[in-house]
Protein backbone atom coordinates (compact mmCIF):
# COMPACT_ATOMS: atom_id res chain seq x y z
CA UNK A 1 0.00 0.00 0.00
CA UNK A 2 1.43 3.16 -1.31
CA UNK A 3 2.00 6.40 1.49
CA UNK A 4 -1.62 7.75 0.06
CA UNK A 5 -3.73 5.22 0.32
CA UNK A 6 -1.89 4.31 3.60
CA UNK A 7 -2.92 7.84 4.94
CA UNK A 8 -6.16 7.37 3.47
CA UNK A 9 -7.32 3.98 5.51
CA UNK A 10 -7.75 6.64 8.46
CA UNK A 11 -11.37 6.21 7.28
CA UNK A 12 -12.06 2.78 6.26
CA UNK A 13 -15.83 3.58 6.04
CA UNK A 14 -17.77 6.22 4.36
CA UNK A 15 -20.83 7.34 4.65
CA UNK A 16 -22.95 8.67 1.94
CA UNK A 17 -26.08 10.68 1.87
CA UNK A 18 -28.16 10.43 -1.43
CA UNK A 19 -28.62 7.76 -3.52
CA UNK A 20 -29.46 9.62 -6.86
CA UNK A 21 -26.99 9.82 -10.15
CA UNK A 22 -23.79 11.26 -7.97
CA UNK A 23 -24.23 9.62 -4.55
CA UNK A 24 -24.93 6.32 -6.15
CA UNK A 25 -21.66 6.76 -8.69
CA UNK A 26 -19.35 7.95 -5.47
CA UNK A 27 -20.42 4.76 -3.39
CA UNK A 28 -19.56 2.39 -6.08
CA UNK A 29 -15.69 4.42 -6.41
CA UNK A 30 -15.73 4.33 -2.78
CA UNK A 31 -16.10 0.43 -2.55
CA UNK A 32 -13.73 0.27 -5.47
CA UNK A 33 -11.20 1.88 -3.21
CA UNK A 34 -11.27 -0.51 -0.36
CA UNK A 35 -13.72 1.29 1.74
CA UNK A 36 -17.07 -0.15 3.02
CA UNK A 37 -19.70 2.42 2.32
CA UNK A 38 -23.10 3.19 4.19
CA UNK A 39 -25.56 4.82 2.06
CA UNK A 40 -29.10 6.49 3.23
CA UNK A 41 -31.33 8.35 0.93
CA UNK A 42 -35.07 10.71 1.75
CA UNK A 43 -36.69 8.30 -0.18
CA UNK A 44 -36.40 4.67 0.09
CA UNK A 45 -36.96 4.06 -3.48
CA UNK A 46 -33.53 5.34 -4.15
CA UNK A 47 -31.95 3.13 -1.72
CA UNK A 48 -34.32 -0.10 -3.18
CA UNK A 49 -32.95 1.00 -6.76
CA UNK A 50 -29.08 1.04 -5.72
CA UNK A 51 -28.83 -1.89 -3.74
CA UNK A 52 -30.35 -3.38 -7.18
CA UNK A 53 -27.40 -1.88 -9.13
CA UNK A 54 -25.13 -3.14 -6.54
CA UNK A 55 -26.36 -6.71 -6.42
CA UNK A 56 -25.87 -6.90 -10.17
CA UNK A 57 -22.25 -5.72 -9.77
CA UNK A 58 -19.36 -7.28 -9.07
CA UNK A 59 -15.70 -6.92 -8.10
CA UNK A 60 -15.78 -4.30 -4.95
CA UNK A 61 -13.16 -4.39 -2.64
CA UNK A 62 -15.22 -2.41 0.29
CA UNK A 63 -18.89 -3.56 1.27
CA UNK A 64 -21.80 -1.61 0.56
CA UNK A 65 -25.05 -1.39 2.88
CA UNK A 66 -27.78 0.83 1.99
CA UNK A 67 -29.95 1.79 4.98
CA UNK A 68 -33.43 3.31 5.72
CA UNK A 69 -33.05 4.50 9.05
CA UNK A 70 -30.69 7.59 9.49
CA UNK A 71 -29.64 6.70 12.87
CA UNK A 72 -29.01 3.11 12.14
CA UNK A 73 -26.93 4.59 8.78
CA UNK A 74 -25.10 6.85 11.20
CA UNK A 75 -24.21 4.15 13.91
CA UNK A 76 -22.83 1.80 11.16
CA UNK A 77 -19.81 3.80 10.52
CA UNK A 78 -18.42 3.28 13.83
CA UNK A 79 -18.43 3.68 17.68
CA UNK A 80 -20.12 6.85 19.03
CA UNK A 81 -16.76 8.91 19.40
CA UNK A 82 -15.20 7.39 16.83
CA UNK A 83 -14.45 10.20 14.14
CA UNK A 84 -16.68 9.25 11.06
CA UNK A 85 -16.87 10.80 7.47
CA UNK A 86 -20.02 11.86 5.29
CA UNK A 87 -20.34 13.43 1.97
CA UNK A 88 -23.84 14.37 0.97
CA UNK A 89 -24.58 14.47 -2.57
CA UNK A 90 -28.35 15.87 -2.79
CA UNK A 91 -29.84 18.97 -4.48
CA UNK A 92 -28.71 22.29 -3.01
CA UNK A 93 -30.78 24.46 -0.08
CA UNK A 94 -33.79 23.33 2.11
CA UNK A 95 -33.08 19.63 0.89
CA UNK A 96 -29.50 20.04 2.50
CA UNK A 97 -30.81 21.64 5.57
CA UNK A 98 -33.05 19.47 6.47
CA UNK A 99 -30.61 16.28 6.22
CA UNK A 100 -28.27 18.51 8.79
CA UNK A 101 -31.18 18.83 10.65
CA UNK A 102 -31.87 14.74 11.03
CA UNK A 103 -27.93 13.99 10.81
CA UNK A 104 -27.09 16.54 14.00
CA UNK A 105 -28.64 13.88 16.61
CA UNK A 106 -25.82 11.33 15.46
CA UNK A 107 -22.96 13.72 14.87
CA UNK A 108 -20.11 13.64 17.69
CA UNK A 109 -16.95 15.90 17.92
CA UNK A 110 -14.34 15.05 15.02
CA UNK A 111 -16.91 14.23 12.58
CA UNK A 112 -16.60 15.27 8.93
CA UNK A 113 -19.32 16.23 6.99
CA UNK A 114 -18.32 16.86 3.29
CA UNK A 115 -21.01 18.56 1.57
CA UNK A 116 -20.27 17.48 -2.85
CA UNK A 117 -23.40 19.43 -3.73
CA UNK A 118 -23.71 22.62 -5.78
CA UNK A 119 -24.78 24.89 -3.20
CA UNK A 120 -24.48 28.23 -2.45
CA UNK A 121 -21.52 29.46 -0.80
CA UNK A 122 -23.12 31.39 2.05
CA UNK A 123 -25.23 28.75 3.22
CA UNK A 124 -22.27 26.35 3.58
CA UNK A 125 -20.81 29.37 5.76
CA UNK A 126 -23.87 29.24 8.04
CA UNK A 127 -23.85 25.35 7.88
CA UNK A 128 -20.28 25.36 9.08
CA UNK A 129 -21.00 27.99 12.01
CA UNK A 130 -23.73 24.99 13.15
CA UNK A 131 -21.78 22.04 12.64
CA UNK A 132 -18.46 24.20 14.86
CA UNK A 133 -21.30 24.86 18.21
CA UNK A 134 -20.89 20.67 17.79
CA UNK A 135 -17.42 19.95 17.52
CA UNK A 136 -18.06 18.86 13.86
CA UNK A 137 -16.87 20.12 10.58
CA UNK A 138 -18.83 21.16 7.43
CA UNK A 139 -16.58 20.92 4.35
CA UNK A 140 -18.32 22.67 1.07
CA UNK A 141 -16.87 20.64 -2.02
CA UNK A 142 -17.52 21.26 -5.11
CA UNK A 143 -17.44 17.84 -7.57
CA UNK A 144 -16.65 18.62 -11.42
CA UNK A 145 -17.18 16.41 -13.79
CA UNK A 146 -20.75 14.98 -13.83
CA UNK A 147 -22.07 11.03 -12.37
CA UNK A 148 -19.13 9.55 -15.05
CA UNK A 149 -16.51 11.27 -12.85
CA UNK A 150 -18.11 10.73 -9.93
CA UNK A 151 -18.07 7.15 -10.59
CA UNK A 152 -14.15 7.25 -11.77
CA UNK A 153 -12.32 10.10 -10.32
CA UNK A 154 -14.07 13.81 -10.38
CA UNK A 155 -12.46 17.31 -9.94
CA UNK A 156 -12.55 18.43 -6.30
CA UNK A 157 -12.24 21.55 -4.76
CA UNK A 158 -12.88 21.36 -0.91
CA UNK A 159 -13.19 24.38 1.52
CA UNK A 160 -13.35 24.97 5.40
CA UNK A 161 -11.46 24.81 8.39
CA UNK A 162 -7.93 23.79 7.60
CA UNK A 163 -7.25 20.81 9.90
CA UNK A 164 -10.56 19.25 8.71
CA UNK A 165 -9.12 19.50 5.56
CA UNK A 166 -6.00 18.04 5.94
CA UNK A 167 -7.55 15.09 7.69
CA UNK A 168 -10.00 14.18 4.77
CA UNK A 169 -7.44 15.30 2.08
CA UNK A 170 -5.28 11.60 1.75
CA UNK A 171 -8.60 10.27 1.14
CA UNK A 172 -9.99 13.20 -1.71
CA UNK A 173 -6.60 12.70 -3.23
CA UNK A 174 -7.25 8.72 -3.66
CA UNK A 175 -10.80 8.95 -5.04
CA UNK A 176 -9.96 12.30 -7.61
CA UNK A 177 -8.92 12.25 -11.12
CA UNK A 178 -5.19 12.69 -11.88
CA UNK A 179 -3.18 14.51 -14.00
CA UNK A 180 -2.50 12.28 -16.98
CA UNK A 181 1.13 13.84 -17.12
CA UNK A 182 1.97 14.22 -13.54
CA UNK A 183 -0.31 12.12 -12.13
CA UNK A 184 -1.24 14.74 -9.14
CA UNK A 185 -4.77 14.47 -8.00
CA UNK A 186 -7.03 16.89 -9.60
CA UNK A 187 -7.60 18.28 -5.88
CA UNK A 188 -6.49 20.83 -3.64
CA UNK A 189 -7.67 22.49 -0.43
CA UNK A 190 -8.88 26.19 -1.84
CA UNK A 191 -9.77 27.81 1.81
CA UNK A 192 -11.70 28.91 4.82
CA UNK A 193 -15.50 29.03 4.75
CA UNK A 194 -17.77 28.71 1.70
CA UNK A 195 -14.47 29.13 -0.72
CA UNK A 196 -15.06 25.76 -2.21
CA UNK A 197 -18.77 26.10 -2.98
CA UNK A 198 -17.61 30.04 -3.89
CA UNK A 199 -14.91 28.71 -6.63
CA UNK A 200 -17.28 26.08 -7.73
CA UNK A 201 -19.93 28.47 -8.66
CA UNK A 202 -17.68 30.71 -10.76
CA UNK A 203 -15.98 27.53 -12.03
CA UNK A 204 -19.82 26.92 -13.50
CA UNK A 205 -20.57 30.35 -14.25
CA UNK A 206 -17.75 30.24 -16.66
CA UNK A 207 -18.48 26.69 -17.91
CA UNK A 208 -22.12 28.37 -18.96
CA UNK A 209 -20.69 30.95 -20.90
CA UNK A 210 -18.56 27.96 -22.52
CA UNK A 211 -21.52 25.99 -23.63
CA UNK A 212 -23.10 28.77 -25.18
CA UNK A 213 -20.04 29.90 -27.29
CA UNK A 214 -19.95 26.21 -28.24
CA UNK A 215 -23.78 26.50 -28.75
CA UNK A 216 -23.82 29.27 -31.30
CA UNK A 217 -21.13 27.15 -33.16
CA UNK A 218 -22.87 24.55 -33.51
CA UNK A 219 -25.92 26.77 -34.69
CA UNK A 220 -23.16 28.37 -37.53
CA UNK A 221 -22.27 25.24 -38.88
CA UNK A 222 -25.86 23.59 -39.16
CA UNK A 223 -28.25 26.84 -40.18
CA UNK A 224 -25.41 29.09 -41.32
CA UNK A 225 -23.51 26.61 -43.32
CA UNK A 226 -26.09 23.40 -43.57
CA UNK A 227 -23.27 20.95 -42.35
CA UNK A 228 -25.45 17.60 -41.02
CA UNK A 229 -25.20 15.95 -37.40
CA UNK A 230 -22.18 13.39 -38.45
CA UNK A 231 -20.21 17.21 -40.28
CA UNK A 232 -20.47 19.02 -37.02
CA UNK A 233 -19.03 16.01 -34.99
CA UNK A 234 -15.96 15.14 -37.53
CA UNK A 235 -15.69 19.37 -37.39
CA UNK A 236 -15.54 19.44 -33.27
CA UNK A 237 -13.39 16.18 -33.30
CA UNK A 238 -10.85 17.77 -35.50
CA UNK A 239 -10.89 20.72 -33.06
CA UNK A 240 -10.17 18.64 -30.43
CA UNK A 241 -7.37 16.73 -32.05
CA UNK A 242 -5.06 19.44 -33.23
CA UNK A 243 -4.88 23.03 -32.45
CA UNK A 244 -6.00 25.38 -29.79
CA UNK A 245 -8.72 23.34 -28.63
CA UNK A 246 -6.75 20.18 -28.64
CA UNK A 247 -7.58 18.41 -25.27
CA UNK A 248 -10.95 20.35 -24.61
CA UNK A 249 -13.53 17.74 -22.92
CA UNK A 250 -16.84 20.26 -23.75
CA UNK A 251 -15.33 20.29 -27.52
CA UNK A 252 -14.65 16.12 -27.04
CA UNK A 253 -18.28 15.06 -26.05
CA UNK A 254 -20.12 17.69 -28.56
CA UNK A 255 -17.96 15.87 -30.86
CA UNK A 256 -19.84 12.35 -29.34
CA UNK A 257 -23.30 13.87 -28.71
CA UNK A 258 -23.27 14.89 -33.10
CA UNK A 259 -22.41 11.30 -34.14
CA UNK A 260 -24.13 9.29 -31.30
CA UNK A 261 -26.74 7.16 -33.23
CA UNK A 262 -29.78 5.27 -31.97
CA UNK A 263 -30.73 1.92 -33.06
CA UNK A 264 -32.52 2.59 -35.55
CA UNK A 265 -29.76 4.63 -37.33
CA UNK A 266 -30.88 7.67 -36.61
CA UNK A 267 -29.34 10.69 -34.50
CA UNK A 268 -29.88 10.95 -31.06
CA UNK A 269 -29.77 14.83 -31.64
CA UNK A 270 -33.01 14.27 -33.11
CA UNK A 271 -34.70 13.25 -30.29
CA UNK A 272 -33.03 15.81 -28.03
CA UNK A 273 -35.59 18.99 -26.94
CA UNK A 274 -34.46 22.47 -26.95
CA UNK A 275 -34.63 23.12 -23.43
CA UNK A 276 -32.16 23.34 -20.80
CA UNK A 277 -33.78 21.24 -17.27
CA UNK A 278 -33.40 23.53 -14.94
CA UNK A 279 -32.31 22.50 -11.04
CA UNK A 280 -35.12 20.52 -8.81
CA UNK A 281 -36.40 23.49 -7.19
CA UNK A 282 -36.87 25.30 -10.64
CA UNK A 283 -33.38 27.68 -10.63
CA UNK A 284 -30.51 27.80 -12.68
CA UNK A 285 -28.53 28.05 -9.07
CA UNK A 286 -24.28 27.98 -9.91
CA UNK A 287 -24.82 30.02 -13.27
CA UNK A 288 -27.03 32.33 -11.96
CA UNK A 289 -25.10 32.82 -8.42
CA UNK A 290 -22.43 33.51 -9.99
CA UNK A 291 -23.84 36.75 -12.30
CA UNK A 292 -25.40 37.92 -9.00
CA UNK A 293 -22.03 37.55 -7.09
CA UNK A 294 -20.64 39.23 -10.28
CA UNK A 295 -22.79 42.30 -9.74
CA UNK A 296 -22.94 42.57 -6.57
CA UNK A 297 -18.88 43.37 -6.38
CA UNK A 298 -19.33 45.51 -9.67
CA UNK A 299 -17.69 43.38 -11.90
CA UNK A 300 -18.74 43.47 -15.30
CA UNK A 301 -19.19 39.44 -16.89
CA UNK A 302 -21.35 40.02 -20.14
CA UNK A 303 -20.58 36.78 -21.81
CA UNK A 304 -20.98 35.21 -18.72
CA UNK A 305 -24.87 36.73 -18.38
CA UNK A 306 -25.22 35.78 -21.64
CA UNK A 307 -24.98 31.88 -21.67
CA UNK A 308 -27.22 32.66 -18.51
CA UNK A 309 -29.94 34.30 -20.43
CA UNK A 310 -29.91 31.88 -23.49
CA UNK A 311 -30.44 29.08 -20.84
CA UNK A 312 -33.11 30.41 -19.46
CA UNK A 313 -34.86 31.66 -22.78
CA UNK A 314 -34.40 27.54 -23.66
CA UNK A 315 -35.87 26.64 -20.73
CA UNK A 316 -38.82 28.80 -21.33
CA UNK A 317 -39.81 26.58 -24.69
CA UNK A 318 -43.44 26.79 -24.41
CA UNK A 319 -43.34 30.99 -24.61
CA UNK A 320 -40.92 31.13 -27.10
CA UNK A 321 -42.46 28.63 -29.70
CA UNK A 322 -45.74 30.72 -28.40
CA UNK A 323 -44.10 34.05 -29.36
CA UNK A 324 -42.48 33.14 -32.92
CA UNK A 325 -45.88 31.68 -33.71
CA UNK A 326 -47.76 35.14 -33.01
CA UNK A 327 -44.96 37.04 -34.73
CA UNK A 328 -44.87 34.88 -37.85
CA UNK A 329 -40.73 34.70 -37.30
CA UNK A 330 -39.32 33.44 -40.57
CA UNK A 331 -36.73 30.53 -39.97
CA UNK A 332 -33.05 31.31 -40.23
CA UNK A 333 -31.89 30.81 -43.59
CA UNK A 334 -27.82 29.73 -44.82
CA UNK A 335 -25.18 31.84 -45.56
CA UNK A 336 -25.12 32.03 -49.52
CA UNK A 337 -22.25 32.10 -52.02
CA UNK A 338 -19.51 31.00 -49.25
CA UNK A 339 -16.40 30.23 -51.43
CA UNK A 340 -14.34 28.17 -48.69
CA UNK A 341 -16.28 26.27 -46.06
CA UNK A 342 -12.96 24.27 -44.99
CA UNK A 343 -11.26 27.77 -44.71
CA UNK A 344 -14.17 29.30 -42.50
CA UNK A 345 -14.27 25.69 -39.91
CA UNK A 346 -10.81 26.54 -39.02
CA UNK A 347 -11.97 30.55 -38.22
CA UNK A 348 -14.47 29.32 -37.00
CA UNK A 349 -12.52 27.81 -34.18
CA UNK A 350 -10.02 30.30 -33.42
CA UNK A 351 -13.29 32.63 -32.61
CA UNK A 352 -14.54 29.60 -30.36
CA UNK A 353 -11.32 29.43 -28.81
CA UNK A 354 -10.78 33.04 -28.32
CA UNK A 355 -14.56 32.81 -26.85
CA UNK A 356 -13.40 30.63 -24.34
CA UNK A 357 -10.13 32.18 -23.44
CA UNK A 358 -12.63 35.63 -22.59
CA UNK A 359 -15.25 33.60 -20.56
CA UNK A 360 -12.22 32.31 -18.38
CA UNK A 361 -10.79 35.45 -17.95
CA UNK A 362 -14.44 37.15 -17.21
CA UNK A 363 -14.96 34.45 -14.34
Amino acid sequence: MDAQADAAMKFKKIGIVGAGNMGSMMGFAFSELGRDVSIWDVKSANIDGFMKQVSECKGFKGKITGFYDMSEFAANLGERGDPKVFIISITHGDPTDQVLSKLRPELNEGDIIMDGGNEHYRNTKRRQKECRDIAADWIGMGVSGGYQSARHGPSLSPGGDNTALEGVMPLLELYAAKDPKSGVPCVSSIGPGGSGHFVKMVHNGIEVGMLSALCEAWGFLNTGMGLDYHQIGQAFQQWNNEGELHGTFLVEIAADVCKARKRDGGYVLDDVLDKVVQDGDASEGTPSWSIAESASRHISCPTLAAGLFFRTASGDRQERLKVAQSVAMPPPRSFQDMMDKDKMVQDLRRVVYCAFWRRTARG
